[in-house]
């Protein structure tokens, strides 16, 4: 019975994790939101890999090979979103970097005196 715990937690977290990941295109989102979703979903992401790690460690999995693969599979795909996310986060914090840099320096230069 512990083990239909594990998988219907798991898929719990699994179906928490998409949703989530769906705000990333569906919402706009200040850059610290993103950051804060992306920790979200990357503290899900391994709760999902102790879960699996439960499941194929227990003593009453039927298919262990097709269980392991499926997890795997899932991770890896997960974890390949993950740094799709985080590059772009870093686009986001490398950009708004680059405006505040431009905004100081345009605000610098206004104060000069122009001489001719």
């Amino acid at each position: 019975m512990q083990l239909n715990k594990f998988i219907a937690m798991r898929d719990g977290h699994r179906r928490l994790i998409s949703r989530e990941l769906e705000r990333f295109d569906s919402t706009e989102l200040t850059t610290s939101e993103y950051e804060r979703l992306l920790h979200l979903i990357m503290e899900e992401a391994e709760e999902v890999r102790t879960l699996n790690d439960k499941i194929v460690n227990h003593n009453d999995i039927e298919d262990l090979s097709s269980e392991l693969v499926e997890g795997k599979s899932y991770l890896i795909n997960l974890e390949l979103k993950i740094q799709r996310l985080r590059d772009n986060l870093n686009k986001r914090i490398g950009t708004k970097e680059e405006i505040t840099s431009n905004v100081s320096q345009d605000e610098n230069n206004s104060g000069q005196t122009e001489t001719r």
